[in-house]
């Protein structure tokens, strides 16, 4: 794929929500969107770097199954929440240590044995309810699931699988080739060729 930087800056996060009883709950949502931004400074760009892979990938159209920008940015968010639950202050490299975590994270993840709900100190909760090809995110608004029409789920799995790898690869590529280099050195050079 021809990758430029400057898609980046471009790059359309179109964010919508499905129709609800309540008149303004919309606006409630992007009032949540708005202030879990400015908490968690480091979502942005990892939200729109995931949206191109998804959207490369032809995974980014909820009504095609693929995953929203809503439940994408809910799970960029239970990610964040999840590694402040491990209590880690290293701050050096935190955004592309954030991106390659989250990435290996959610390319093991089991969505049909976890429910996804920020609203939960620890957003991971196992469940014996099977969740039928879809994944269980809960909308922290509505406490709906945002990711009831991600029947695709599994191919977005193996999707962040396949740049685990290729994140793997170039990796070791990388350390045979450089002395010296450690993965955070490879991680942060990464980071910086996508995010300015």
């Amino acid at each position: 794929y021809p990758y430029s930087k400057s898609e980046l800056d471009v790059i359309n996060v179109d964010i919508s929500f499905p129709n609800h009883t309540k008149k303004n709950t919309p606006r409630i949502q992007l009032e949540y969107i708005k202030q879990s931004l400015n908490e968690n400074i480091e979502i942005k760009p990892i939200v729109k770097i995931l949206k191109r892979l998804l959207k490369i990938t032809f995974l980014n159209n909820s009504y095609k199954g693929g995953l929203s920008s809503y439940s994408l940015f809910l799970l960029s968010i239970a990610f964040n929440q999840y590694l402040k639950t491990k209590k880690n202050n290293n701050t050096s490299n935190y955004l592309a240590h954030f991106f390659n975590d989250m990435i290996k994270f959610y390319s093991t993840f089991n969505f049909d044995k976890m429910i996804v709900n920020v609203t939960e100190e620890f957003p991971f909760i196992e469940t014996d309810v099977p969740g039928e090809g879809v994944p269980t995110i809960i909308d922290p608004v509505t406490m709906l699931n945002a990711g009831k029409s991600s029947f695709n789920i599994v191919e977005v799995v193996n999707m962040l699988g396949g740049v685990m790898k290729i994140i793997n690869d170039l990796k070791a590529s990388y350390e045979q080739g450089k002395e010296g280099s450690n993965k955070s050195n490879f991680i942060n050079e990464i980071m910086k060729q996508i995010v300015k």
